[in-house]
């Protein structure tokens, strides 16, 4: 099968007609970005085929926003030799046309014959889903779906299956599945497909369980019981013993005597700490007396450091006076060098800007010409594309209308040609004079006349010939020529043309007017990139800027011409603003230090007075004196504490609180835990007793004997059954295995083809099939696995080759075939992708293959030209 052109309009993103044709055998690599449109075009393969034209649930086809949009698709195909093109309509006007070598099918017989031609089926009710797809389904890999491939082998099974039948006939006799499901069934009576126990047989095994689980409880529940009797002895002896020694009031006795210990020694803890905070007390007082001790001390030593600050800020502040005069003069320089500065940066600025001004009018003039032999241009094209839109417009013929028209008259000519060549020729030769009418034609002289259909001759006073041609091909080549008349007038009719040669003349003009349309768009486009109304906007604000400049150079003065920059008076004046700022920054510290060394000299002597009296004053000595004495007292005081605070440490200690602590703890505890242990024994003596009675009544020993006759005659059921489930296990293994090597034998031809491409991929490797055509085994240097425990990568590489081996076996056995593959082998590392592409240029030497990507740069080096979506989207919206 070989598609040769494709045609969505009002589908998706394709709101105006779209279309690719002219594909080639092989390998057709059409690339574009995400959402270009490829998915699209696959998506309306698959709906064109897959989905009925009649159904209500394609509103997923329209484009975005128009549900009034009626999504259609053209197929031009071909296979076996034969033609066959598809017209499909969703939603308004609903149809489906279907043309085979000039026979028409329509709607639901097209779709018939479209599903029993590619081997696959429609819904019953709703959207087509994967079970439908037969075989296109497995061979039109939809985007990231490549690594899955038992689903798709299973849904076209059976088309497989009758592919390999018509190569090599049926190689196994219906017989043997006879007995094969014959047995299965005996065996699904007993065993699962898992080997697992069902229905009697698992009723049996379980019966048998629970009769073994039951007989053990009731074993248990008498040795329960025997244990329960002895237990019950142990515990009343021991609830005599307690009751006679009641272990736990001498527990309680004890404990009381550490409370009482312990009580005794927290009063003289409570003693030592107020003693403590006593002794802290005192060792505060002390201290801070011996401090202000120290501190009188080192008044001698700060009158004299006073003296030497009060010396030192009065040298200071005679050296700042001295430097008043110098910097008042450093000031006023640099003021009168700032002046001058900014004086002359004012006219190089004014000067500056009116040059500018002068060079912009000047530029304006020159570019405002050159924007309006611009615009004139761009007026002169605009007035031409509008005359040749005008003529595409007047000659709406396309260019398929026209092939289709000519088709029909090449196809009118031969009919014409095949008419007279087996039309009944009449040779006349009359005498001079003498007249014959045929059909009421007069015949003169000599001559021939063509006979298509039967015709009469009168013969002047004798009578009348009738001469009827001969043979049913005339008839048809009749009835065809007169088709063709109509549909070739037809297609007049609907362009409202009087000839084919009048078409080809309009389209001729057409292709001329969009040649020239083309031609006129790319000068314009250069004149006015933007437009003309644009560039008409340009032209009017330019001219306004122009005049607005003129203005402004008239109101302006003459300025004096300076031969300084203003960047570098800028900068002459930035260096005499820095000088100035930092005279008055020089200034401004210096009043501040002058005036700090003023009050600094103020206060050096002042404190420097105030401490040379306060040391030589009275009172200073009386309160020296009776420091000292205080500070005796304290240190006795505080010597006589600390002995004290000593000797009740000692006798605290000495009785050991923590261990008295521990000790009522310990015997506390030890009485709550017997009386506890007494009562609990009271209440596991009642239960038992309660306990004991109700057991004692059971009959648990008849019971057991009773359980275990049951269980013998339950085990001896279940190995019955299993010795018959074993016997059908090993039968069916025989006529399974039997069963295989005649499925080998068919599996052979699919298998050859695998062989081929795997050893493109992985020379060493081999990919086994089930039973089903289904990839399973997969074994590669000696390793073996599952084709499900692959990575994602390989599984889709794997996936690919295993669809063309399909495609080859398809193709063997007389089926179309034609591969989809969107946004293929993704996950494949370079290393994997070349040998890929081998596998498939080799498959495009026996079929047509569609490869959509959007990685355009991994399939340069695949021997095709690439089709760029974006690009042939551009040209159709151009023309």
């Amino acid at each position: 099968m070989r598609l040769h052109s494709l045609t969505v309009e009002q589908f998706r993103q394709f709101r105006e007609p779209f279309g690719l044709a002219e594909l080639t055998p092989g390998i057709n690599l059409i690339t574009g970005p995400n959402e270009s449109g490829k998915s699209t075009l696959v998506q309306a393969i698959r709906s064109a085929f897959f989905e009925r034209y009649s159904s209500s649930k394609m509103e997923h086809l329209q484009p975005w926003g128009d549900s009034s949009a009626a999504p259609s698709v053209t197929l031009v195909f071909e296979t076996d030799g034969q033609q066959w093109q598809l017209d499909k309509r969703y939603l308004k006007k609903k149809r489906c046309d279907l043309l085979v070598d000039g026979s028409q099918y329509s709607n639901e017989e097209a779709e018939d014959k479209l599903a029993q031609l590619l081997g696959f089926q429609y819904a019953g009710r709703g959207a087509s889903k994967a079970e439908h797809w037969g075989i296109p389904g497995l061979l039109w890999v939809e985007q990231g779906a490549g690594q899955t491939i038992e689903e798709p082998v299973s849904h076209a099974g059976d088309h497989l299956q009758s592919a390999l039948n018509s190569l090599l006939g049926e190689v196994a006799s219906s017989g043997g599945d006879d007995v094969i499901r014959t047995v299965e069934k005996q065996r699904e009576e007993l065993l699962t497909k898992a080997g697992k126990p069902r229905a009697e047989y698992e009723a049996v095994i379980q019966r048998s369980a629970d009769l073994r689980a039951d007989l053990e409880e009731t074993e248990q529940r008498i040795r329960n019981y025997q244990a329960a009797v002895d237990r019950l002895a142990e515990l009343q002896e021991a609830h005599r013993a307690a009751e006679r020694d009641r272990p736990w009031e001498e527990q309680k006795k004890q404990a009381r005597a550490a409370q009482q210990q312990l009580a005794s020694i927290e009063a003289w803890q409570r003693e030592l700490d107020q003693s403590r905070r006593l002794l802290e007390q005192q060792e505060a007082l002390l201290k801070g007396r011996q401090q202000q001790q120290a501190d009188d001390a080192k008044q001698a030593e700060k009158l004299a450091e006073r003296e030497k600050a009060k010396q030192e800020a009065r040298d200071e502040l005679e050296k700042l006076q001295a430097g008043n005069q110098q910097l008042t003069e450093t000031i006023d320089e640099a003021r009168a060098t700032y002046d001058i500065a900014r004086r002359t940066l004012d006219r190089a600025r004014a000067f500056e800007h009116y040059s500018t001004l002068k060079a912009r009018h000047a530029e304006l003039g020159e570019s405002l010409r050159a924007q309006e032999e611009a615009l004139a241009k761009a007026n002169k094209l605009k007035s031409e594309l509008a005359s040749a839109r005008a003529i595409v417009r007047a000659n709406p013929i396309e260019k398929a209308q026209l092939d289709a028209m000519l088709a029909t008259k090449r196809q009118l000519s031969d009919a014409h040609i095949r008419l007279e060549a087996i039309a009944t020729r009449l040779h006349y030769d009359l005498q001079e004079g003498a007249t014959l009418s045929l059909d009421g034609s007069p015949l003169q002289g000599q001559g021939e006349a063509l006979l298509t259909e039967a015709g009469t001759i009168e013969l002047p006073a004798i009578g009348t010939l009738r001469i009827v041609p001969g043979g049913t091909d005339i008839n048809e080549l009749q009835r065809e020529k007169e088709n063709l008349e109509a549909e070739l007038s037809r297609q007049l009719a609907e362009l409202e043309l009087e000839s084919v040669e009048a078409a080809q003349r309009g389209h001729a003009e057409r292709e001329k007017a969009e040649g020239d349309i083309r031609r006129i768009e790319d000068q314009l486009s250069a004149h006015a990139p933007k437009g003309v109304d644009a560039l008409g906007e340009a032209v009017s604000s330019a001219r306004e800027e122009r005049d607005r400049l003129a203005a402004q150079l008239q109101e302006l003065p003459q300025p004096e011409a300076v031969d300084i920059a203003p960047a570098e008076a800028q900068d002459a004046l930035d260096v005499a603003q820095k000088a100035l700022g930092e005279a008055e920054q020089l200034q401004t510290e210096h009043r501040v230090a002058l005036s700090t060394a003023q009050e600094r000299h103020r206060t050096a002597e002042q404190e420097w007075a105030a401490l040379r009296d306060e040391i030589q004053s009275e009172g200073f000595q009386q309160r020296q004196a009776k420091l000292a004495a205080e500070i005796d007292e304290t240190r006795q005081a505080v010597e006589k504490l600390t002995a004290e605070n000593a000797e009740k440490q000692a006798q605290i200690d000495a009785a050991q609180p923590e261990l008295l602590q521990q000790d009522l703890e310990r015997f506390s505890r030890s009485a709550e835990i017997l009386e506890r242990e007494h009562r609990e024994r009271e209440l596991d003596i009642k239960g038992l007793q309660s306990t004991l009675q109700s057991q004692g009544a059971e009959g648990l020993e008849e019971k057991r004997d009773a359980l275990a006759a049951e269980l013998a005659h339950a085990e001896r059921r279940c190995e019955e059954l299993q010795r018959r489930a074993e016997a059908l296990d090993l039968l069916l293994e025989l006529l399974q295995e039997r069963r295989q090597e005649l499925t080998r034998r068919l599996q052979a031809p699919l298998q050859k083809h695998l062989d081929r491409y795997l050893g493109i991929l992985f020379p060493d490797a081999r990919l086994d099939i089930n039973e089903q055509l289904i990839p399973q085994h997969f074994s590669r240097n000696g390793e073996y696995g599952e084709f499900d425990d692959l990575s994602h990568g390989a599984r889709e590489q794997l996936g690919l080759i295993s669809r063309l081996a399909y495609a080859d076996l398809l193709q063997e056995a007389g089926r179309p075939t034609l591969i989809i593959l969107d946004d293929t082998l993704v996950h494949s590392d370079r290393k994997r992708l070349e040998p890929m592409k081998r596998v498939l240029f080799d498959a495009a030497q026996r079929h047509q293959i569609l490869l959509f990507t959007c990685h355009p740069e991994s399939w340069q080096d695949l021997g095709v030209e690439p089709r760029e979506l974006t690009a042939m989207k551009q040209e159709a919206l151009r023309q």
